[in-house]
This record gives C-alpha cells, structure tokens and sequence, in this order.
C-alpha cells in the first residue's frame, strides 16, 4: 500500500470557479459584449415565451444598465445561505438555463450570474408573482439576501453592472459591436423592440428589412430588379420556425445564416435546404438570408457555427421549393 496522502479536492463556489477561468466560459478575448449578450439571451427567452416585447441598453461611461419587460426570477432557498434569486439566474448553480429556453442557444451560455460574477459591482431588480425583488452583489458574492422592495402588478428585470477591470484590464465596451448586435436582434426576432440609449430598433418585416439594409448588389443589378418584391417565406415546420429571404440578381449570392439568433458562418443545413431550392429554379440572388428558430440545435464536431440537423434541410426545401416556384414564375425569374 501507498503511503502517499490522497489529494486534496478544493470545492470553490460557482463566482470563483467562473473569476479564476473566464475564458473558459466567455472566451480569450474576454468581451464586455458577452456580458450584454447574456442579458439579451433571457431577453430573447422571454420574448419566445410571449411574456416579453421589448429591451433596452443604455451605457453609462463604465456602467452598463439593461432591462426587459418580461418576467422576473423566482426566489428559492440557495445552497445553505438563505435566499437566492434562481432559475435562470445560472446554469451552474442551478443545473440549467430555464424552461424552454431557445435564445441565442448556440453560445455557450452560462446565464446570467455570470454578469455578476464578472462585475466589480451589479444589481439585480424584478417582478415576479407580485412582488419586486433585488439584490446587489460584490464580484460575484451577495451583498444580503435578496429583498421584496414593492408589492404590485409591476413587471420586468433590470441589471446595472461595472465590468470589473480586474477581468477585462482596460477594454471598454465595444459600442458599435453593441448596436450592430441590437440591431440585427430587432430583425431577426420581428416583435422585439430593442433600444440602445434613445435610439430603438423595431422592425416587424424581420429580415425583409435587413435584407434590404444589407443588400449590396450593384446598380445594374438593382435596376434589374426594381420592380420586384423581396421574396419571404415565414413558417412552422415540424419543430422549429423558418424565416428566410431573397432578392436581386448577382454574380455571386451572399449568404447570411443564423439559428437562434446565432449567426452561423458556417451554414450547414438550413443553409443548404434553401441554397438547394434556388439552385433547381436557376435562381441567383444577389443576396439571401435564412433564420431557424428550433429547440436543441445540433452542430458539427468541426464548429459551432454550423447547423448538423439534415431533416432540417429535408424541411426547408420541400417546403420551399413550392412557393420559391410560384414566386419564380409571377416575378419571370429564371
């Protein structure tokens, strides 16, 4: 027999597993962004839901506030120290993000303490069942249990954090990053207000709207096509929701992919249903765009960034196929 001690097995708390490695969770470059994107993903959450319609940013020198106008987190006994906000509050603490959670679900999302955790300083405000919660928190550790503040028929959740620099040094946040990302947001979850400061994006025509934001044919191109209408196709197949667009004629068709809200360079399945239906009409748009929403996306094992689900790609061609046909034919494409 050894004499040799056993090792040691140091359990470190969820705020310091996340402070000692945030790479592992966030990424090397260590983005303020992320810390935004989280938000906005429970946000987004909601949205799905039908118990939210709008979120707003608004930066303020170092500090960041954002809310959105769905529901609150509930409040549960936490390990051993009282009181906690919960549910979707943190996929570490509490085994996993929320019921039915769907938004920007390709990022490795940890939930919402990670804001917390992160921050030199955060807050925590929201309605739920009735009552307005909040608590504060010191780099990732509470400061107090959490406390019912107002009685009403209020709703909502805000946080206001201070990226802590001893996480991100001297990084600020990227404001433009911020508002491109609010604003393909807006258009890709059509219904969702997102606002940035004063400035709101809304857009109920979803990526109809981006497209012709984004279309960057040229002018031949364009006047060939002036007297034409964008195609769009918006529909429940199976499992999941398809929203996808195309327009103009070009040389070369760019591409722009996304599943939950998640940009997908790579394409992959959706990608290749819709590039499958216009290759058969000999259609080449100068520009298309195609957004799956669906439950527990699979990707490859070469990326996350592109979608492995074939009865997806099955779905989109033999649904669009027909109308991308009749489309072809009212408009003389082809």
């Amino acid at each position: 027999m050894s004499d040799e001690a056993p090792p040691t097995i140091t359990v470190i708390s969820s705020e310091e597993a996340l402070r000692r490695r945030p790479e592992l969770y966030i990424g090397t470059r260590r983005s303020i962004l992320y810390l935004v994107k989280e938000f906005v993903a429970d946000a987004i959450d909601e949205f799905v839901a039908g118990r939210a319609a709008a979120i707003s940013v608004v930066v303020d020198g170092a500090t960041i506030a954002a809310w959105h106008d769905g529901a609150g987190l509930p409040v549960e006994a936490g390990d051993g120290q009282g009181l906690a906000v919960s549910g979707r509050w943190t996929t570490i603490r509490h085994g996993g993000p929320r019921d039915g959670h769907v938004g920007l679900s390709l990022d490795h999302s940890v939930g919402l303490f990670i804001i917390a955790a992160l921050s030199e300083s955060c807050s925590y405000d929201g309605w739920h069942e009735g009552e307005r919660w909040t608590q504060r928190f010191q780099r990732g550790k509470e400061c107090g249990a959490p406390r019912v503040t107002e009685l009403g028929a209020g709703r909502g959740v805000s946080m206001r954090f201070l990226p802590d620099p001893k996480i991100f040094g001297a990084e600020r946040l990227n404001y433009e990053a911020l508002r491109a990302f609010l604003f393909e947001t807006a258009h890709l979850f059509p219904g969702l207000r997102a606002g940035l400061d004063e400035e709101v994006f809304d857009a109920p025509s979803g990526l109809r709207a981006l497209a012709s934001a984004w279309n960057r044919s040229d002018a031949a191109h364009r006047e060939a096509w002036a007297a034409r209408p964008a195609f769009t196709f918006r529909q429940t197949l199976e499992d999941c929701e398809v929203e996808a667009v195309a327009l103009g004629f070009g040389d070369r068709t760019d591409w722009y992919s996304w599943v939950n809200g998640s940009a997908t360079p790579g394409g992959g399945s959706h990608h290749r249903g819709f590039a499958e239906s216009l290759a058969a009409l000999g259609w080449q748009p100068s520009l298309a765009m195609i957004h799956v929403l669906m439950r527990d996306p699979t990707c490859t094992a070469r990326t996350e960034r592109e979608l492995d689900v074939p009865r997806v790609a099955d779905a989109i061609r033999s649904a669009l196929s027909p109308a991308l046909a009749a489309f072809c034919r009212d408009h003389d494409i082809a």
